[in-house]
C-alpha cells in the first residue's frame, strides 16, 4: 500500500484530484471518489498527507462537504478522507518539525469543518444511525469486488457503506478537537515565553 501511495505522489496524483473535484464540483459521484482516493493515498502517509495538503485538499474537501451536506455518501468518504489526512502518524517519516496532521487540522478548523460536521450528522438515515462498525470506509467483498448493496435512487452504483457515517464524524471530531486543544497549547505557550 505504501509503495502505491509513494507511486501516485510521484505522479502527481493530488494536484489532479484537486483539479477534477473543483471542475467537477457539482458531481456528487466525483466528489464521493475524489474524496475516497484521498483518504486511501494519505492514509498513514505523512508525504502524502504534506503533497495533498500543499495542493488544495482542506480547500476541496470542505467544498464537498458543504455542496452535498444532504449526501450520506460524499460525506463518508469526505470523513474518512479528513479522518486520514488529520490522523496524527507516529513514525515522522519527514525532515521537519512540523507536525503535518496539525498544519492540515488547523487548516479544517479555520475551513469551518466544526459548524459542518453536526449539519452533516443530523443528515445521517435513521437505519445508519445505531450501526457503529469502527474502521474501513469502501463496502467491498473479501475478494475486493463492490457488493451491490448499498444504492440509492440518486446515486445507482454508489456503493460507499454509510452506515459508517456516525462512527466517522465521531474519530473525525475527536481528531480535530485533540488537534484545536494541542494548537491552543502551543500557542499558550508560545506567547508566554
Amino acid at each position: 500500500h505504501d509503495h502505491n501511495q509513494n507511486l501516485f505522489r510521484a505522479a502527481g496524483i493530488f494536484p489532479a484530484l484537486c483539479r477534477v473535484m473543483e471542475v467537477h464540483r457539482s458531481i456528487a459521484g466525483v466528489q464521493e471518489d475524489a474524496c475516497a482516493a484521498l483518504c486511501s493515498l494519505c492514509e498513514q502517509n505523512e508525504e502524502s498527507q504534506y503533497e495533498a495538503f500543499k495542493a488544495g485538499s482542506c480547500k476541496h474537501l470542505l467544498a464537498a462537504m458543504r455542496h452535498f451536506e444532504h449526501d450520506a455518501h460524499v460525506q463518508t468518504q469526505a470523513c474518512a478522507a479528513v479522518r486520514s489526512l488529520s490522523a496524527r502518524i507516529t513514525s515522522h517519516t519527514m525532515d521537519s518539525e512540523i507536525d503535518v496532521s496539525d498544519e492540515i487540522a488547523v487548516a479544517l478548523l479555520r475551513g469551518g469543518i466544526m459548524q459542518l460536521l453536526p449539519k452533516v450528522a443530523s443528515h445521517i438515515p435513521d437505519s445508519d444511525r445505531g450501526e457503529q462498525r469502527a474502521l474501513g470506509v469502501d463496502a467491498t467483498t473479501e475478494h475486493g469486488e463492490h457488493s451491490d448493496n448499498d444504492s440509492d435512487e440518486e446515486g445507482e452504483g454508489r456503493e460507499t457503506e454509510t452506515s459508517l457515517l456516525p462512527q466517522l464524524i465521531a474519530d473525525v471530531t475527536q481528531i480535530l478537537e485533540l488537534h484545536q486543544h494541542s494548537h491552543a497549547q502551543t500557542r499558550s505557550h508560545t506567547m508566554s515565553s
